[in-house]
């Protein structure tokens, strides 16, 4: 249902590829994605499919 309704509003709506949910089940889990969100920015000039232009 999201879709239809995103898709009333801009019509060329698409969901994010490469992207899936996680459950954080544990503070061991949540401490893992917290340090990827914080320190993950940091790689980007390496990563491959990287195409921001400086």
């Amino acid at each position: 249902m999201v879709t239809i309704h995103a898709r009333k509003i801009a019509a060329g709506y698409a969901w994010q590829s490469r992207f899936h949910d996680h459950i954080i089940r544990n503070y061991e889990s949540y401490l893992k994605i917290r340090n990827y969100i914080l320190y993950n920015p940091m790689n980007w000039p390496n990563d491959s499919l990287n195409q921001t232009i400086e």
